[in-house]
């Protein structure tokens, strides 16, 4: 009897680890990477990409974290289920510590960038496909091999300390035509006001790409108006990929 006792004890806590270890609710391959995928909304069948574990947490396992290219599919299907699913958005931390991820490419099915999404990856050129909204906290926190961004017509908002330790930023794009119509994330503290480009390496230097027509709205936009002197319009002929 204590030995049954003592075995359904150990199956409860083990199933409570496990339901509580894991944050994906399928995994899918993506070439030789695995995604790790969320159900976000089971009714309108929408996933998020996650890691492992989580929000505010690293991949558990080392050859979890995706590799060289990776291509996020605008639509995964579960492998028991069969059920289709959408994706829409990547986790708080989906790729966080992802060293050896180079370069991402996105589907326009994508709304939402979870904080920290990037950070700490090494990702070079970053191309936002149309259709994001939202880029979350620290999204590019600490890609020291981080060259260019270009964020889409479509984004609405912008999360703080968005390039925190990105060393080798050069260019950022963004292809609104309407600076005043992102809100751009700002929370004042006892250091001053931490903005967007909080803390931005080469904010000195960093150029910003902005539509043709669209220079002077930048200049005189909140926080972009930092990059005054350093605002080149461009048409963005095809996709962006590069300086």
């Amino acid at each position: 009897m204590k030995t049954r006792t003592l075995l359904l004890t150990t199956l409860m806590l083990t199933v409570a680890f496990t339901t509580k270890l894991w944050a994906y609710d399928f995994i899918v391959y993506s070439d030789d990477n695995r995604l790790f995928c969320k159900i976000h909304n089971e009714t309108a069948k929408l996933v998020y990409i996650c890691n492992e574990l989580g929000d505010d947490t690293e991949y558990y396992n080392e050859n979890s974290k995706p590799t060289g290219h990776l291509v996020i599919p605008a639509t995964v299907t579960h492998p028991l289920t069969k059920q289709v699913y959408h994706v829409v958005g990547l986790s708080k931390d989906a790729f966080n510590k992802c060293n050896n991820l180079t370069t991402v490419s996105l589907p326009a099915s994508i709304i939402n960038i979870g904080g920290a999404a990037f950070a700490n990856s090494g990702l070079t050129n970053v191309y936002l496909p149309n259709g994001v909204q939202e880029v979350g906290e620290a999204a590019f926190w600490g890609c020291r091999n981080l060259l260019s961004v270009t964020f889409p017509s479509t984004i609405k908002r912008l999360g703080i300390r968005m390039f925190l330790n990105t060393n080798s930023l050069q260019r950022i794009n963004c292809l609104a035509d309407y600076p005043d119509e992102i809100t751009m994330d700002n929370l004042s503290l006892f250091i001053g006001d931490v903005g967007v480009f909080w803390e931005m390496p080469t904010m000195s230097t960093c150029k910003l790409g902005v539509p043709i027509g669209a220079s002077a709205r930048y200049a005189s936009a909140d926080q972009w108006k930092a990059f005054k002197g350093r605002i080149v319009e461009d048409n963005f002929f095809g996709r962006y990929k590069g300086l």
